[in-house]
């Protein structure tokens, strides 16, 4: 009995320490991992030179740059034109103009008069005389109650009652609706200025199961103006949606009728003119007789004289600055 307590006690007492050898195991591995991670740190020391000589090299290359800025103009026609500084493109919307010049020499243009010539090429009838024909047909019919002009620097608005064009929560246009818009159709169809039809509502949440929001109906309403401006004969080509729900109301939308006046419709008409294919091509050959002009250098810096630079992609970059050669 004695014997087997002793062997018991043995036992006992070897078992608690056969932890050292995983422990020890333990150890030399992490002694070789950080032996490891010193001799790569050692290789790659000798790399810092070479990389902060590089780094000097690609500094020193910009501050090089930086003293001949390209800089990229834009000349707004009734299309934004979007330049692409990277691969130095010309992307223009639709009415904008393009030049078919291939070359990359700038040609000037001799004074200001002559970009206000070409601007003037992409502008539509004037606002003032589109605003005076608008009130004197308004005013023969009898209208002036239901519709509001107001004109503006780059936008004559006419704004139309959305009691008088839609009943409540419908986007089909009503009988006085279509009276007004034969109307204000005598005008527009006389010019080819740009027109954007905006949609408004107010704030008060739709119970309707064909429009998921005031977002949604404001652009039907818009759209269903546009289709009956394009029957009356306005150019297609000249129309555009915008849809703004109850998000830009004029008044706030605490009463029933500052909610009346935020449901609307409005008609914008931009000074800037859609041009037909042939009136493009004949822009086309006045930009090209102002690119053929005698070239002129001059020391970097702005001055009166205009440059006009045609860009590999096409179209084609007015500037004062003068950059050397």
């Amino acid at each position: 009995m004695r014997r087997r307590r002793l062997h018991h006690q043995l036992e006992k007492r070897e078992d608690t320490h056969r932890w050292l050898i995983s422990y020890a195991d333990y150890m030399t591995l992490m002694f070789a991992f950080f032996v490891v991670l010193y001799a790569m740190a050692v290789v790659n020391k000798g790399q810092y030179p070479v990389f902060l000589e590089k780094l000097n090299q690609a500094v020193k290359h910009l501050s090089a740059q930086s003293q001949h800025p390209v800089t990229q103009d834009i000349l707004q026609f009734p299309e934004r034109k979007l330049i692409d500084q990277n691969n130095s493109q010309a992307i223009a919307g639709q009415g904008s103009v393009q030049s078919a010049q291939s070359h990359n020499e700038p040609s000037v243009l001799n004074n200001e008069s002559e970009v206000e010539q070409v601007t003037q090429t992409h502008q539509g009838k004037a606002l003032d005389d589109i605003y005076r024909q608008l009130q004197a047909v308004i005013q023969a019919n009898g209208q002036k109650k239901s519709i509001k002009l107001d004109r503006q620097k780059n936008w004559l608005t006419i704004s139309l009652d959305n009691q008088l064009l839609f009943a409540s929560g419908s986007a089909t246009l009503l009988d006085p609706a279509q009276q007004v818009l034969t109307t204000i159709s005598q005008v527009l169809t006389k010019n080819q200025n740009y027109i954007r039809v905006r949609g408004y509502t107010d704030d008060q949440k739709l119970d309707s199961e064909l429009y998921r929001s005031n977002w949604e109906l404001s652009v039907i309403r818009a759209t269903n103006v546009l289709h009956r401006l394009v029957q009356l004969g306005v150019a297609p080509q000249r129309l555009a949606v915008e849809g703004f729900g109850q998000y830009s109301p004029l008044v706030a939308n605490t009463t029933a009728e500052n909610r009346r006046e935020n449901r609307r419709v409005v008609i914008a008409i931009s000074r800037f003119a859609w041009q037909p294919p042939e009136k493009q091509k004949s822009t086309l050959q006045q930009s090209t007789k102002l690119k053929n002009k005698p070239q002129e250098s001059h020391a970097q810096g702005d001055s009166k004289t205009i440059l006009t630079v045609p860009l590999p992609g096409g179209g084609v970059r007015y500037t004062t600055r003068q950059d050397k050669q």
